[in-house]
């Protein structure tokens, strides 16, 4: 993805061998790397295996890495509109230096084929990156943390300056990691309606709980002593045990 999609690329190649060690990348595991840009990731990936599908939305750059790996599977296009049924015939690990503009929507598809996804690294806008890590009583968390922890294991290995990239962005950047629980935290029946009900919760986060759900949860609420809490200090148990009160009774 070059400049038209908001890509900075990496410029010093052992930064870019330093994040694609930061998973575990064997012989003939299948990788999907987002935004391959001009191949500096690509190189240190097809090192360790064959099997990687580049996706690139621009299409000089899709031609240029066409001709520098001529082995390499290149799909031309928009990663977030892409199909990836047909594509993951097994379990499938990710590295990406993603644009900043759809790092959270890439995130949410992540946890669409959470089934099949194994592990991954991203390199995303350092206060995205602190926002999905967030934890309980603190402003960064959100609905999406929440999803993405219940099912994910997820850290920040290190931060990453402007310098790092051209051209250089305007902010700091995250290498985040990505690993599939063995366990979820939680056992949901319906994790998209859970995400409803978060980000209903979430949605005016500065107002007490009372002032965003119905009378069956408000009486749960009070039932449970948290009437007078805000969506933001309560555990990700506390919030999927409200959500079960209301919608898995029965």
């Amino acid at each position: 993805m070059g400049r038209h999609w908001g890509q900075h690329f990496f410029w010093n190649k052992g930064l870019a061998e330093k994040i694609v060690n930061l998973i575990e990348i064997k012989k003939g595991d299948f990788v999907i790397e987002i935004g391959p840009g001009k191949g500096i990731l690509t190189e240190f990936i097809l090192k360790k295996t064959e099997n990687l599908v580049a996706i690139e939305i621009d299409k000089k750059l899709a031609g240029e890495l066409k001709k520098k790996f001529e082995k390499l599977k290149i799909i031309e296009g928009d990663f977030l509109k892409i199909d990836l049924d047909s594509l993951l015939k097994k379990d499938f690990k990710l590295v990406s230096n993603l644009p900043y503009k759809i790092s959270s929507p890439t995130l949410l598809k992540i946890f669409k084929y959470r089934e099949t996804f194994r592990e991954g690294v991203i390199v995303i806008q350092k206060e995205l990156a602190e926002r999905i890590v967030s934890k309980e009583n603190s402003k960064k968390y959100s609905p999406l943390s929440i999803l993405l922890q219940i099912f994910f294991d997820m850290k920040i290995a290190f931060h990453l300056s402007p310098g790092s990239f051209n051209p250089p962005p305007l902010v700091d950047s995250s290498a985040l990691v990505i690993k599939k629980r063995e366990k979820p935290l939680l056992k949901l029946k319906n994790p998209e309606q859970f995400k409803s009900f978060l980000d209903r919760l979430f949605n005016q986060r500065r107002k007490k709980l009372k002032n965003n759900l119905t009378v069956e949860e408000l009486k749960i609420l009070k039932e449970n002593d948290l009437i007078e809490k805000r969506a933001e200090q309560l555990s990700i148990y506390q919030l999927s045990e409200l959500y079960r009160c209301v919608y898995e009774t029965g």
